[in-house]
């Protein structure tokens, strides 16, 4: 069942990406752009989204936990002075996990 969620979801990930792309640059362009936001928010995506595909592939149920801990990891660590860097940690998360799931689904179908 897990296996079949993550296809779905997989399949999903450019769209993922493409909206977290535009949101992230309509906040750089019209706020102040906060770099280790981003960087946190990208990097937590991205093992987020390694946890789920390990978890997917059969690996155990522990690695769902640590996917589900990551964001709020990335949250509680990265200094967020308004909700503008909220905001670009959140969109620079999804971008994070959508484009290596996006990559995967690539890889994959090869």
């Amino acid at each position: 069942m897990s296996d079949q969620v993550g296809k779905s979801i997989i399949s999903q990930a450019y769209i993922g990406l493409t909206l977290s792309l535009i949101i992230m640059c309509i906040l750089c362009f019209l706020s102040q752009t906060f770099i280790f936001s981003i960087i946190n928010g990208v990097i937590s995506g991205k093992l987020t989204s390694l946890f789920l595909l390990c978890y997917w592939r059969g690996k155990g149920g522990s690695f769902f936990i640590i996917a589900l801990i990551c964001p709020l990891i990335a949250i509680v660590i990265t200094s967020l002075p308004n909700f503008t860097a909220l905001f670009q940690l959140i969109s620079a998360y999804f971008v994070g996990t959508s484009s290596l799931l996006m990559l995967y689904g690539f890889s994959d179908k090869k």
